[in-house]
């Protein structure tokens, strides 16, 4: 694998991750508007097109709440024993959002 392939995730990790609980990047911006889904699809695209790699740490600590976020709801939507066509909502709502509130998922009809 080639340098340009590598992201160092090491440094400034406390604050980044004190930021990321308040929904900010380390730039100002707010988290809400990376769509971890669409970073997602870039990312195989420009691999599929030979691009190296392109992230940043804001794109990157989205995945990885969207990712969880989205896990969350899967597991809430496993444990039930029908499902709505709306429940899906919720789990596209959470892949494609960092910071879609968890408590909305447990007091709603997909908790």
């Amino acid at each position: 694998m080639s340098d340009h392939n590598i992201i160092d995730l090491s440094k400034h990790r406390e604050e980044r991750a004190l930021l990321a609980d308040r929904g900010l990047t380390p730039d100002g911006g707010e988290l809400q508007d990376i769509c971890p889904l669409g970073v997602a699809l870039r990312v195989l695209d420009d691999e599929m097109n030979g691009k190296p790699l392109s992230l940043t740490y804001n794109e990157i600590i989205a995945m990885v709440m969207g990712l969880d976020q989205t896990f969350d709801v899967l597991n809430r939507l496993c444990s039930k024993k029908r499902l709505n066509k709306g429940d899906l909502h919720f789990l596209f709502e959470a892949m494609q959002s960092p910071l879609t509130s968890i408590e909305r998922f447990k007091n709603d009809t997909a908790g």
